[in-house]
């Protein structure tokens, strides 16, 4: 687990089912990932119960909870990990849309990025933003990730940002 005073990240678990469904399929937070299709339940438990490691399946989700409560407010994944360039993609959101823009989005980025760097060995993070989310546009610019390139994907052009290890 990595922690701050306000949040930690802990891994994804069953009792994250149902909430993960809820930020899943709703259709708002589509408009800012590669999301096209609702999930299934089975899909989500699936899931949740496959025990994802980064080095082994390429991929990780970790959930953002506030550190009082314990309770879930998000999720931050690393993806598309490249053993051979030690690489990995990075999305995030902020599920309880009432605690965004409240700092949590940054603290949590900046947790994974000490793991990716620190833990995981990787030397480039990198981030796919459609132009339109100004928000997450600032909020990876705040926590040093330099624009590269625009990309278009799945109809959308999406502006590519990254990170490097500074070891």
């Amino acid at each position: 687990m990595l922690a701050n005073q306000k949040i930690f990240l802990r891994e994804v678990i069953l009792t994250d089912v149902p909430i993960l469904l809820d930020w899943e399929n709703d259709v708002e937070n589509w408009e800012v990932s590669s999301t096209t299709a609702p999930f299934s339940k089975e899909e989500i438990v699936f899931f949740a119960a496959s025990n994802q490691h980064i080095f082994t399946h390429s991929q990780m989700r970790f959930m953002i909870c506030l550190e009082g409560n314990h309770k879930p407010i998000g999720c931050i994944d690393l993806f598309d990990y490249d053993a051979e360039l030690k690489k990995a993609g990075v999305g995030i959101l902020i599920g309880e849309k009432e605690l965004r823009n409240k700092g949590f989005a940054t603290q949590a980025l900046n947790l994974l990025l000490q793991l990716s760097f620190n833990k995981f060995n990787l030397v480039t993070v990198f981030a796919e933003i459609d132009k339109n989310n100004s928000s997450s546009i600032c909020l990876f610019e705040k926590c040093n990730f330099k624009f590269v390139k625009d990309n278009f994907r799945n109809e959308k052009i999406m502006r590519y940002y990254e990170i490097k290890c500074n070891k």
